[in-house]
């Protein structure tokens, strides 16, 4: 059965299409954003016979001020022209999960309370991610509200459930998705967030021992492949560009991440720092976080680090698909939509857990949806990234896939249920292996950039 109906049909929107800020909300020319997914609403239709039962979305926060100190002296980040708030934006009602006062992050002040130069704080969102978070909930608005009839125009509890990870950037995202979702809503939206211990939406090595060990292990490997692929001449060029000490080590993860942000928000790059050395620096980074956090499954190791990292975030999404698709009343009385705002470290391990040939570094704003679509009594899993139709392994391009084929050849085979993690983070450690330092605090994770 052909199932390319399910694909997006978008009508451009020539209103959208003349906007300055573009689709993601960014006025900059020539910068790191995501794809530019089309600004037009999506005004698709049902397809014939088929409905959608159920829509999650996991999506990273939108353009940031730098987590790292280096790499961009002289830059300012002024706090009112850039981290202003941008909009009136809808209220939200933040709670720990389950209830109760939203818990405290130490990662999260630490970084809030470290104030750069022209006054925004470190790794806080910015104008531009805001208007790009709010764009992206008026897409939402456009494809599940107005063009589908999916989910009613104003917010109800019973029908989208929301989460964040613990940090400023990821809830003020999700505070503009919300705001394009339901800008009229005068009732304040309620958004969970868990303690930093017990956060499931990157790979969190603070509440699980092994998963550092095999962190470690993984970064042993980066190091190795770098002297094998000659790293040395790179990290020259990039020295001699911006003007470093020649004795001085380059952290390449902190270098993107100091120098996307700059490039985003229309500032200039440092020294004789090109555009194309740019994108060297980023392939490296890649690379190293790539296997960190979303290794090729053929290293050894990468089940385990993906299932021990993702686990249980896998979990939540498959088992919601599963219970809707099975009529429970567990399916039928949960929500329609779920909203997880996390960080690349996020949407890393979901392409590559999907087979996502991953050449760039996500972009801010970077998303990935889940729509499940029942037809004939047959359920399908439609997946979009950054508003695209993905092709899955040995899938036909774009089409969905059967609720079955998804579980069994993509996310599921990673899913690890709470209590045998925790049984399978305990340590036993190869005599040939250093332990792993313990981390103090709990709840720190690759969660970054």
């Amino acid at each position: 059965m052909n199932f390319s109906r399910f694909q997006l049909r978008s009508a451009v929107s020539a209103a959208a299409a003349a906007a300055a800020v573009g689709c993601f909300g960014n006025p900059m020319p020539a910068v790191v954003r995501p794809s530019q997914a089309r600004c037009e609403s999506s005004e698709t239709p049902a397809p014939g016979g088929a409905k959608l039962k159920l829509v999650q979305m996991v999506v990273r926060h939108g353009a940031r001020t730098p987590l790292t100190l280096q790499y961009w002296d002289g830059a300012e980040w002024d706090k009112e022209s850039l981290c202003g708030q941008q909009f009136s934006a809808v209220q939200l009602s933040l709670s720990a999960m389950g209830g109760g006062p939203r818990p405290s992050s130490v990662h999260d002040k630490r970084q809030m309370d470290t104030i750069l130069p022209g006054g925004c704080s470190k790794g806080e969102l910015t104008r531009h991610g805001q208007m790009q978070s709010r764009n992206l909930g008026k897409w939402l608005r456009d494809r599940y509200m107005s063009g589908l009839g999916f989910i009613p125009d104003s917010f109800q509890t019973d029908q989208v459930y929301c989460r964040s990870t613990n940090y400023q950037r990821t809830v003020a995202t999700l505070h503009g998705v919300l705001t394009g979702l339901y800008p009229t809503e005068s009732k304040p939206v309620p958004v969970e967030t868990a303690q930093d211990v017990d956060e499931v939406l990157f790979a969190n090595v603070g509440s699980c021992e092994r998963l550092q060990q095999l962190l470690v292990k993984a970064r042993q490997r980066v190091r190795a492949t770098d002297r094998e692929q000659g790293l040395l001449q790179l990290t020259e060029e990039v020295k001699k560009a911006m003007h470093m000490p020649g004795d001085e080590a380059i952290d390449f993860i902190d270098l993107y991440d100091a120098l996307s942000c700059l490039r985003f928000h229309g500032k200039p790059l440092p020294g004789e720092m090109t555009p194309e050395l740019l994108k060297e620096v980023e392939h490296v980074a890649l690379r190293r976080m790539a296997a960190m956090v979303s290794p090729a499954q053929v290293l050894p190791g990468s089940q385990e680090l993906v299932t021990l990292g993702m686990g249980q975030l896998f979990a939540l999404i498959t088992e919601r698909m599963q219970a809707v698709a099975s009529g429970s009343q567990q399916g039928s009385a949960g929500p329609k939509m779920l909203l997880y705002a996390g960080h690349d470290t996020t949407i890393m391990p979901i392409l590559t857990s999907l087979g996502y040939d991953m050449q760039d570094w996500p972009p801010y704003l970077s998303n990935v949806i889940f729509e499940l679509w029942e037809r004939d009594g047959q359920h399908y899993v439609q997946v979009l990234y950054n508003l695209d139709p993905m092709t899955l392994p040995e899938s036909k391009p774009g089409e969905p896939v059967t609720l079955k084929y998804f579980v069994d050849k993509t996310l599921g085979r990673f899913l690890i249920a709470e209590g045998d993690r925790d049984a399978a983070c305990r340590v036993t450690y190869d005599h040939q292996d250093s332990a792993p330092r313990p981390k103090q605090g709990g709840g720190d994770s690759f969660q970054g950039l």
